[in-house]
């Protein structure tokens, strides 16, 4: 990403001039996701495994305190690489609260996004993040950490939500009072169809065709 640019620019400033950047591409849908329901249920996604990048542990802990104030809530956890029982030892959470898929492959991944109007990313650390991308490509609702990377794709209110990643308390209140205002939250969701549709596969190929034809 182009951050990442820059710091390996300062870093290295002799090779500055050399130093390109194409992030992820992505398979762009028809439509809006979630665009023709009245009722949208407050299913979350996350997508990672337990890595401290990740931050997922943070995350579950976010979801817990968000249960107790949107009681009908639920979140899907895909990739975590773990399986239920260590997934929820530390948390007062059951698969009532939670679907835990330690493993699932790039094809199963159009279910989850389907079941999901909403998307939490806690990441600490991310490229140009492909779950992002992909999410956004589906006209869900994305509340991410403001890290520099995840900045390079969404605008806090435009197409997205930032949040911080430590703060539960912050993060809760941005997420319920966003919820409860029940607001038609479409033009969010197709202002993050275009943001994806600028990241398209045909666009990204394109770029790399220019800087690999260059003279």
């Amino acid at each position: 990403n182009n951050h990442e640019k820059k710091m390996l620019g300062e870093k290295y400033p002799f090779a500055v001039n050399k130093l390109l950047s194409i992030p992820n591409g992505v398979h762009c849908r028809q439509g809006v996701y979630c665009q023709h329901q009245s009722c949208k249920p407050h299913h979350f996604l996350c997508v990672g495994n337990m890595s401290w990048k990740k931050n997922l542990n943070y995350t579950l802990g976010l979801f817990y305190s968000l249960k107790k104030k949107l009681i009908n809530s639920h979140l899907f956890t895909i990739g975590t690489g773990i399986e239920d029982i260590s997934l929820f030892y530390n948390y007062n959470l059951n698969k009532k609260d939670i679907t835990n898929v330690s493993r699932a492959s790039f094809k199963e991944m159009d279910k989850w996004y389907a079941a999901c109007p909403y998307l939490i990313v806690s990441s600490r650390f991310e490229g140009c993040s492909l779950t992002i991308l992909e999410a956004l490509s589906y006209g869900i609702i994305i509340f991410t950490t403001g890290i520099e990377s995840n900045r390079e794709i969404i605008q806090d209110g435009y197409n997205g939500y930032l949040i911080t990643g430590s703060n539960i308390q912050s993060d809760l209140d941005v997420i319920v009072n966003l919820l409860n205002k029940n607001e038609n939250l479409i033009t969010v969701r197709k202002r993050a169809v275009k943001t994806a549709r600028d990241f398209s596969w045909s666009k990204q190929v394109l770029k790399l065709e220019k800087i690999l034809c260059k003279e």
